[in-house]
């Protein structure tokens, strides 16, 4: 029952996550249009010799900067929505491959009932193992975020210096 519910949990956290990535997407992309709509091109004049003037591209830097840093958040959380429905796409996965595997190990009759008996000790002690050093899913997730801002910081500096 308990995995019932934990798989039940983790579909919800999968397909939750992907909405709000998704509706984020939809944000970001609003953001971007609001960028672009900022830059303005004036109208094409002629000269007396009938030559068109070269076309220039002014930019309204008013609020651009506010713009920027929203932008910047959005992808924060577009892409924090989108390792969380990952991570619970990779625990469910776990989860179905060590069930497979204890099925398979525990009903082998191409080895003896000892043998079994001797598969299914182990698997519990590997249970209790993983059960006494598993974290919690935001921890886990937590690390990963922090290891992508530490590689995203380091690739900014990188660029800010060239």
């Amino acid at each position: 029952m308990e995995q019932t519910l934990h798989g039940l949990s983790s579909r919800y956290s999968i397909a939750a996550n992907v909405v709000r990535g998704y509706t984020t997407a939809s944000e970001i992309e609003k953001i971007q249009n609001k960028i672009k709509e900022k830059q303005v091109t004036p109208p094409v004049d002629s000269n007396a010799a009938g030559d068109v003037a070269a076309t220039t591209t002014v930019t309204d830097t008013k609020d651009t900067p506010s713009d920027e840093v929203l932008l910047q958040k959005k992808l924060q959380d577009m892409s924090t929505h989108m390792f969380t429905a990952m991570w619970y796409m990779t625990e469910m996965d776990i989860r179905s491959t060590i069930a497979n595997v204890c099925v398979k190990v525990t009903h082998d009759h191409s080895v003896d009932e000892s043998v079994r008996k001797a598969r299914v000790d182990a698997i519990g002690i590997i249970g209790e193992l993983y059960v006494k050093c598993n974290g919690t899913v935001d921890a886990g997730l937590n690390d990963i975020l922090n290891q992508m801002k530490q590689q995203q910081t380091h690739v900014q500096q990188q660029a800010n210096s060239k």
